[in-house]
């Protein structure tokens, strides 16, 4: 991580330096990225949540189904 990240750096102070981005480009963009970054890292964390759950209820329902077998006939009253 820290080698892309020092690569990263690389190329924003080369672009910097010829001119082709400006300081307020490169603000502005990690204002947006910044935000944005964490937005879509706590919605991955709320699906991973909601994931875990629907597995361990489907887990409780599984383990109830093996505890108890049913017999092989069908009682109709």
């Amino acid at each position: 991580m820290d080698k892309i990240l020092d690569i990263v750096n690389g190329w924003i102070t080369a672009a910097v330096a010829s001119e082709v981005l400006q300081i307020k480009q490169i603000l502005l963009f990690i204002f947006i990225a910044g935000p944005l970054a964490l937005v879509i890292w706590k919605i991955r964390e709320i699906i991973n949540f909601v994931n875990e759950v629907r597995n361990s209820k489907l887990n409780e329902l599984q383990h109830l189904l093996d505890s108890h077998k049913l017999s092989d006939e069908v009682n109709i009253v």
